[in-house]
């Protein structure tokens, strides 16, 4: 005879095993009375539908339904599994997934901290009045140049700027924002700042553009924060309610968030800590990372919100430990694709994601699925002297670089943090990130007609090569873009991308195109035998999926192999530009290899598709003994059929004088048309 004290205990027993057990996620046709019936049929509890998803339910695993459900005991004897059920459509169990912040890090090894050095500002600039919403366009940038060579955007001679003291913004850690300003004292020095002062002076700040952050929540509450808050775009996956809160602890290790946030929206003018990029653009959060993370919560948190949220900033990732190979799941995924499909009423999301900071451990950011999708832009960091960090991540997969911290004198990032407090020590390609996306904001002000493909294509157009020019790896691939698998196509340019996208045309419709390389599957490699693979294409000429313009290129393998850090993958272009998809990583000793696994590029962005391509696989590492085999390889490219309008005088034309370009003094316009060359044999080109 059960007692009613032996029923409390079975029931708290029951409720700790539900706890600690792992979710099963299914989608089911039926609505949620099928799932309940068929939670009680296989000996599941059922706990809800999965927000944002339709047909998709959680179940529970118990070993003792019946303490809730003493009637359906008998079900347990006849019941199917879930994977025979008709009703099924998929099952999945949770699995814990490890996600990082891209912030904190160790010192560089090889930086020895003798002193804090702490620059100092001149300036002589004020923005006060701006408040016109109508902007007044002009032309300035340099004359084309037919033939551009690196070293033309090298140092060059020493001019010396004002010395006044900058007044721009009253907020007391303006000026420490190094970043948003030219604190230069010599001008033939790289420029220091993202180029955004000739934009607030055009009256343009984020005004109407929503912002969310997924992370571990932010301090909606503090006095440089609250006014931009926007709790329409808010949510807490972790605890499922609306406030995203971060839980405080001695150590902050919750005040990753509202870091990122206050990058984006601190309020300006206020006397408190800093100036978001867009400080008047609305601000959310989605807290997800406060606990264990599943699929279940990356996908809700990556697809909340997408009729109301215009850009979503992400500053985490799987593991930068030189060894962990991890992506997206399969709501994860879904969420992405249906947010660039669907949100912001069909013009899609825009993703914003930090390229990770395992550069010490000779990470590679193409081993993370979430930047090697080309529906996220991948942003990496600058230091303050324009140098690549030693925490960066160098891959095929990076759109464009902002600033964030460097070598231990290099001043890192000032911005919000919590108990309604400031820091001047946010660091990481976590900061970088959320700078990327206050700038696209700008834009969007600007112009919110534009896609999601249109802002990548913006982002290639306007990123600027001379302030990262010293740095080696750059090299120009067939339709005259400068790229670095450290920098992408350079450190983006506020003033050039919110210009450029006032008088934008939207890029013809996206298409796909996918072909097998031949003589792939169980082609043999080992140790200092590299395989070499041909895909030869017309780019699907004649078909609904014909490619012309590239903008991502994908490869997608199973690669079986002994040491999976010693592979190495090349792919070059029928025009001749090779770029690395994977470099060798240390201390990945996995025999595991790549299963399914997606490398993406964004260097051929704007090369003809059709030809011969060619992909090596190759290991140059060891040991001697290393072996294995390819299966199924697919190349699929990503483009269109007609040239975007921006091409059509022909390929970008660079500002090699821009590192002499400083927001001090004079006037600063807005042009109204990208900076095009008017030489270029645009048929010749095509053929």
């Amino acid at each position: 005879m059960i007692t009613a004290e032996n029923q409390i205990v079975s029931i708290l027993t029951l409720l700790l095993t539900i706890a600690s057990a792992k979710e099963l996620v299914i989608r089911i046709e039926g609505g949620p009375l099928v799932a309940e019936l068929l939670a009680v049929e296989t000996g599941y509890v059922y706990k809800g539908p999965v927000f944002g998803f339709e047909d998709t339910y959680v179940l529970i695993p118990t070993e003792n339904p019946e303490y809730i459900l003493p009637n359906e005991q008998k079900r347990r004897h006849v019941s199917r599994s879930l994977s025979e059920d008709v009703r099924v459509l998929w099952a999945e169990e949770q699995n814990w997934k490890q996600r990082q912040k891209r912030d904190f890090m160790p010192l560089d090894p090889a930086d020895i901290p003798l002193s804090r050095v702490k620059r100092v500002d001149h300036e002589n600039e004020s923005v006060k009045g701006t408040s016109a919403k109508s902007i007044r366009f002009k032309t300035t940038m340099a004359k084309s140049r037919k033939n551009q060579t690196l070293s033309q955007f090298k140092t060059r001679r020493k001019r010396y700027a004002s010395s006044e003291i900058d007044q721009t913004f009253n907020d007391e850690l303006w000026n420490q924002q190094w970043y948003l300003k030219d604190t230069r004292t010599r001008l033939d020095l790289p420029k220091l700042d993202l180029n955004v002062l000739p934009v607030y002076r055009a009256g343009i700040s984020g005004k109407g553009v929503r912002i969310t952050v997924l992370d571990d929540g932010i301090e909606y509450t503090h006095e440089d924060l609250s006014p931009n808050y926007d709790p329409e775009i808010s949510y807490n996956c972790n605890d499922e309610t609306r406030d995203p809160l971060p839980r405080y602890e001695v150590t902050k290790s919750n005040s990753h968030g509202t870091r990122c946030a206050g990058e984006v929206a601190m309020v300006a003018n206020n006397k408190k800590c800093g100036v978001g990029i867009a400080f008047n653009a609305r601000i959310g959060a989605v807290k997800m990372l406060d606990g264990l993370v599943t699929d279940r919560i990356e996908g809700t948190a990556l697809g909340y919100a997408q009729d109301l949220v215009d850009i979503y900033s992400a500053s985490w990732g799987p593991n930068d430990d030189g060894k962990t190979v991890d992506g997206p799941g399969r709501l994860a995924r879904e969420a992405i694709e249906k947010g660039i499909r669907k949100g912001r009423g069909g013009k899609g999301s825009i993703y914003v994601w930090a390229s990770g900071n395992g550069g010490s451990r000779g990470d590679n950011c193409n081993c993370d699925g979430y930047l090697a999708s080309p529906y996220t832009i991948s942003i990496g960091s600058a230091s303050q002297k324009g140098a690549f960090p030693w925490y960066g991540e160098a891959c095929a997969s990076t759109l464009a670089v902002t600033y964030s911290s460097g070598a231990y004198k290099d001043q890192m990032i000032a911005t919000t943090d919590l108990n309604n407090q400031c820091t001047i020590k946010h660091t990481g390609t976590s900061a970088s990130a959320p700078l990327a996306a206050g700038i696209i904001a700008l834009a969007l002000e600007v112009n919110p007609s534009l896609t999601w493909r249109d802002v990548q294509h913006l982002i290639v157009w306007t990123s600027e090569l001379a302030p990262v020019a010293d740095n080696p790896g750059w090299q120009k691939n067939a339709a005259g873009l400068w790229f670095s698998t450290k920098f992408g196509f350079g450190l983006m340019n506020a003033y050039g991308l919110v210009s450029t996208a006032s008088n934008w045309t939207t890029v013809p419709e996206d298409k796909k195109c996918e072909i097998l390389f031949n003589n792939a599957n169980n082609a043999t490699f080992s140790f200092g035998n590299p395989l070499k693979l041909f895909a030869a294409t017309s780019g699907c000429q004649g078909s609904d999926d014909e490619v012309v313009f590239l903008e991502h290129v994908e490869v997608k393998t199973t690669i079986n192999y002994t040491t999976r850090g010693s592979l190495e993958v090349h792919l070059t272009s029928p025009a001749g530009s090779m770029v690395q998809l994977l470099a060798p990583r240390k201390f990945d000793k996995s025999p595991k290899g790549f299963v399914n696994w997606t490398f993406m590029s964004v260097m051929t962005w704007g090369e003809l598709a059709s030809g011969l391509w060619t992909l090596v696989i190759s290991d140059n590492v060891g040991p001697e003994g290393n072996i294995g085999y390819l299966g199924e390889t697919r190349l699929i490219l990503r483009g269109t059929k007609d040239p975007p309008r921006h091409m059509f005088s022909g390929p970008r034309n660079y500002n090699e004088d821009y590192n002499r370009i400083h927001n001090r003094v004079g006037d600063a316009r807005i042009t109204n048309s990208p900076r095009l060359a008017v030489n270029f044999d645009y048929e010749n080109y095509l053929k």
